[in-house]
């Protein structure tokens, strides 16, 4: 808005790779504090999230898709933005608004570590019907 340019030395070496390790380094960071042991205190819940996250909605979503005529790779996008794991954010935005950042944490593993069998189900069944 000021119309003030930052040098490409700057934003080119420094900024671009700074800004492409914050989603892994936030990962790390919520993986070393990963305890499994927890996991049975919030089991239904997880797996109330899991289902509604990465079969629920994305069933719903592509069927509206698919009614409304998507096909082939438009299909396959309305599927991984629908199907995708909760983003890594959500445990930062937890922590920070006061909620409750342990079961953010494991929602954001556990779909994670899930949706690379539900995506891979989902896309093997749209391509067996010939969908896509």
């Amino acid at each position: 808005l000021a119309g003030l340019k930052l040098p490409s030395l700057i934003t080119g070496s420094v900024l671009k790779p700074l800004g492409s390790m914050a989603t892994p380094a936030a990962m790390l960071a919520l993986g070393s504090g990963f305890d499994f042991a927890s996991m049975k205190k919030w089991a239904r819940r997880l797996g109330v999230v899991c289902a509604g996250k990465l079969v629920i909605l994305p069933v719903v979503i592509v069927l509206l898709a698919v009614l409304l005529g998507i096909r082939g790779a438009d299909l396959i996008a309305v599927l991984i933005y629908s199907g995708a794991p909760t983003a890594v954010n959500s445990y930062s935005t937890a922590v920070s608004m006061g909620g409750n950042e342990e079961l953010a944490g494991e929602v954001v593993a556990v779909t994670s570590l899930f949706s690379i069998l539900t995506m891979f189900l989902f896309l093997s069944g749209l391509g067996l019907l010939g969908l896509v």
